[in-house]
């Protein structure tokens, strides 16, 4: 038996083209889907969009873009610590001297890194639910992980 999209040789017993995954049964009539029966798992929507919130970059690597995970994750973890170092020294009434003696208010350095790291978390929150969705759609007509 041949495949009808790709034209590579199968055994007549296959459900689906070991080269391309297309559907060579019609499976409509059963009861439950051809993709259901792999064994990878789908990949949560909100669980990759609550851990985006929590670090940037950390729903991309559940997703399995580990790369674009880890290139948000590193600038993430940064700005949160210039967050939670600044906002400590304004808690606590300091100021800080970063290049030269001179005091200088640490507003100045807070407030933009703040303002980036909300706007970081909000688009990669965004973008892992959206990568989640990408996925379990190809997962479900393929039967495999799209990347």
């Amino acid at each position: 038996m041949y495949c009808k999209n790709c034209n590579v040789e199968i055994t007549d017993d296959s459900n689906f083209c070991k080269r391309c995954g297309y559907p060579l049964k019609d499976l409509s009539d059963e009861d439950e889907p051809y993709a259901y029966r792999y064994p990878t798992p789908q990949k949560d929507k909100v669980v990759a969009a609550a851990l985006s919130v929590i670090l940037p970059g950390l729903g991309q690597a559940y997703v399995g873009k580990t790369r674009r995970g880890l290139g948000l994750a590193i600038p993430g973890a940064i700005l949160l610590l210039i967050c939670i170092s600044t906002g400590y020294m304004i808690w606590k009434d300091m100021e800080m001297s970063l290049w030269y003696t001179g005091a200088q208010s640490p507003y100045l350095l807070f407030i933009p890194a703040m303002m980036i790291y909300m706007i970081v978390v909000i688009t990669s929150t965004f973008e892992s639910y959206k990568l989640a969705t990408e996925y379990n759609t190809a997962l479900k007509k393929t039967g495999s992980s799209p990347w």
